[in-house]
């Protein structure tokens, strides 16, 4: 390949790859927040215990948690996985996410009562 092209081709890549200033996030924030998504979804368990335990006794807690830690894990590995196949394509605008809030993390310091600026 050509030193010409080999440039060529690097700089279609930068213009493709780099993000917009109008985007609220990048391919790259939104290819990181499905791997952490996939990689974090069973700490739904221990949030939705959390919020579970608050509301109810221990046993009624932890028997809603298998429930809805299930569902709300699902729900996390399925947008992990459309956010890493679809990291390159602005869908949500901007490159929202699509389960919100964005990570279990996020989720974690909101139920702390520490959420993220």
């Amino acid at each position: 390949m050509t030193n010409i092209r080999k440039i060529s081709w690097t700089l279609i890549l930068f213009a493709f790859l780099s993000p917009a200033s109008v985007c609220a996030d990048d391919p790259i924030i939104k290819l990181s927040r499905g791997l952490t998504n996939i990689v974090a979804s069973p700490g739904e368990y221990l949030l939705q215990y959390k919020i579970m335990r608050g509301e109810n006794n221990p046993l009624t807690a932890l028997f809603a948690t298998g429930v809805s830690g299930t569902l709300h894990m699902a729900g996390r590995v399925f947008a992990g996985a459309y956010d890493t196949v679809t990291f390159l394509v602005p869908l949500p605008p901007d490159y929202e996410p699509l389960y919100k809030p964005a990570t279990f993390f996020e989720a974690f310091k909101e139920i702390e009562g520490n959420p993220y600026p």
